[in-house]
């Protein structure tokens, strides 16, 4: 994540912390909804336009 941008690893290689979440707009919904991503990373997500598009493909 940068400035409050998700971005997706699905090589598991980007340095740093990071989250794991079933590749299904279901998890990603619930995800969202009670902000995990922001709690695993420990800081505010603001964008995860990335991570809708990785699930649109």
């Amino acid at each position: 994540m940068r400035d409050s941008v998700l971005e997706v690893d699905s090589s598991a290689t980007a340095g740093g912390r990071g989250s794991w979440v079933h590749p299904t707009a279901q998890c990603v919904q619930v995800a969202l909804t009670r902000k995990a991503f922001g709690r695993a990373l420990r800081a505010p997500v603001a964008d995860t336009s990335a991570l809708t598009a990785f699930l649109d493909q």
